[in-house]
């Protein structure tokens, strides 16, 4: 974003992690873990809770497998599935 970047500039700072697009997803899943009492370690991985939650979740909502042939992994390191639109 051009202005979070002039901002920075400005302030002598840098960007670091919370900057990244994907902070949200991640500290989504974290915050999930924490309210459902799911450990967090691994919670990017196909198998962690978080995760087989997100797909049935995702799986009931669209209808469309969410299985192993289906999947693939995100640039943040998140399983992402193809679904028809």
């Amino acid at each position: 974003n051009h202005d979070t970047t002039i901002a920075l500039a400005r302030t002598g700072s840098v960007p670091n992690a919370l900057h990244n697009n994907c902070s949200g997803k991640h500290a989504g899943f974290l915050c999930t873990c924490v309210h459902s009492g799911i450990a967090h370690r691994g919670y990017v991985k196909a198998g962690h809770a978080q995760q087989e939650m997100v797909r049935d979740a995702m799986q009931s909502v669209t209808e469309a497998a969410h299985d192993v042939d289906h999947c693939a992994t995100d640039g943040c390191s998140i399983p992402t599935y193809a679904v028809p639109l």
